[in-house]
């Protein structure tokens, strides 16, 4: 029965907390709003009381997230996965390092090949086969054409992509144009979203602060539907914050980790149909 309870409240926290938000709604309609009359320090000394509680309670609701999406079943069985992949490569671990050089020049050349072809322009004109930029002369061209063709050169001169690396696969997500490029930790994700909440926390508590009610009802019955409104805000906001740190898990950063199998398992393909000794030698194609 615990277990059910469990699962129902977990599968409709976004719904009770609606509903949560509607109930103090209605009741704060026994309330008049007005500004505070509170001396300046009282409201300061008030809203920087509830911004620290609204910053307290998002991060304990975003952890919360976290630690949910990490226990969740598929992420689960994904890291499971990017484990035994990792143990698959170890017998060719010595040759990562250098299929992933492989692998960076290759997609440098794709990416700069797509800027290029853009504009009507051929890698191979741009640049030779080390990667090296030619010296192009766009001056006979007409003027926009020739502004369109010194930008993608410019562009794809100046290209960075994130680099492969054994480190970064076999550690425990793709962004366009950069293949390799896995995502966010856990740590940026928190640390770049709880900034950006702690100004919506600012903000309510600034506003809290400032206005005060007239109560319909007694004062003490007032003061304290103001307050349960406030909180609500707050909860709503880090029922929110819950929610999406859990999707990150399982959607963004299980995804990251699903790209590093992924690459693990080609990786391992090639270990096993390219002896050491053409590599060596250079008589495989790297491109």
């Amino acid at each position: 029965m615990n277990e059910r309870i469990k699962d129902f409240i977990e599968g409709s926290v976004g719904y009770l907390s609606a509903a949560l938000v509607a109930i103090v709604y209605v009741a704060a309609g026994l309330l008049i709003p007005g500004v505070n009359d509170k001396p300046l320090v009282d409201i300061i000394r008030e809203g920087v009381v509830g911004f620290a509680m609204g910053v307290s309670m998002n991060f304990c609701l975003s952890l919360q997230g976290i630690l949910k999406g990490k226990r969740s079943v598929k992420m689960e069985n994904t890291i499971t996965a990017h484990g035994e992949a990792v143990t698959a490569v170890e017998p060719h671990i010595h040759r990562l390092d250098g299929w992933c050089e492989m692998q960076n020049a290759r997609a440098l050349k794709q990416e700069r090949t797509r800027i290029l072809m853009a504009a009507g322009l051929r890698y191979e004109d741009c640049f030779d086969k080390d990667g090296i930029p030619r010296e192009m002369d766009f001056s006979i061209l007409p003027e926009d054409m020739r502004k369109m063709r010194e930008k993608a050169m410019r562009k794809a001169t100046r290209l960075r992509l994130t680099t492969l690396s054994a480190a970064s696969l076999t550690s425990e997500v793709g962004r366009d144009g950069d293949p390799f490029y896995f995502g966010e930790s856990v740590e940026k994700y928190q640390a770049r979203t709880n900034l950006k909440d702690a100004l919506s926390k600012l903000v309510i508590a600034v506003g809290f602060g400032y206005f005060s009610v007239d109560m319909v009802l007694s004062m003490d019955v007032g003061a304290l539907l103001w307050r349960a409104l406030y909180v609500v805000l707050l909860l709503a906001l880090g029922v929110s914050k819950l929610l999406r740190s859990y999707l990150f898990i399982t959607d963004t950063y299980r995804g990251g980790i699903v790209k590093r199998i992924n690459h693990l398992q080609s990786f391992k393909n090639w270990a096993e149909q390219t002896p050491e000794k053409e590599e060596k030698d250079g008589k495989h194609d790297h491109n």
